[in-house]
């Protein structure tokens, strides 16, 4: 029962970091596109988003990324008896 909890948990918060990664991702595409100008150039441009400038929701989706890749090797190293067992029935 507790490696069915561990596998449980680690795909909670793969999706959890996965679903932040992609919010934050969708954030910076909409508010500041790249190439988008600066502050003095293009009227639409804004220095903040639910009060995080544009640095804090880079680094906010890059650490949720950094967690992301973190748990899916977490989650891989966890299933690699399983994915030994697939290859070897491949082979027969």
């Amino acid at each position: 029962m507790k490696r069915i909890k561990a596998f449980a948990l680690t795909d909670l918060l793969a999706l959890i970091s996965l679903v932040v990664m992609a919010g934050t991702g969708l954030v910076l595409f909409r508010f500041w596109p790249t190439g988008s100008g600066g502050a003095g150039k293009n009227p639409d441009y804004i220095n903040s988003f639910i009060e995080l400038n544009h640095q804090q929701w880079v680094l906010f989706h890059d650490w949720s990324a950094l967690v992301f890749i973190i748990l899916m090797g977490i989650h891989l190293a966890m299933h690699c008896g399983f994915m030994k067992e697939m290859i070897g029935n491949l082979r027969k």
